[in-house]
């Protein structure tokens, strides 16, 4: 699937994107179901995944997109 955003639109995304992430890590943390925990970690590579596509001009420094590295443990 290709998505085609504005700036503000990719944006509003990311922004969205970076909340949920904040708030998967509180639930992961919180949840003691092994298999719920695993679904959300799951969810949130998902997340991470679609966020690292969405590099803006604000997530740049020095020239590398952030989010671009080697991946963190789940």
């Amino acid at each position: 699937m290709q998505l085609t955003l504005t700036d503000d639109e990719a944006t509003e995304v990311r922004d969205l994107i970076d909340g949920s992430l904040g708030d998967l890590s509180s639930e992961i943390a919180a949840t003691d179901e092994p298999t719920y925990r695993l679904g959300l970690k799951a969810r949130r590579i998902r997340l991470q995944s679609v966020r690292a596509q969405l590099v803006g001009p604000a997530d740049r420094r020095d020239g590398v997109p952030d989010g671009i590295g080697a991946p963190r443990a789940v």
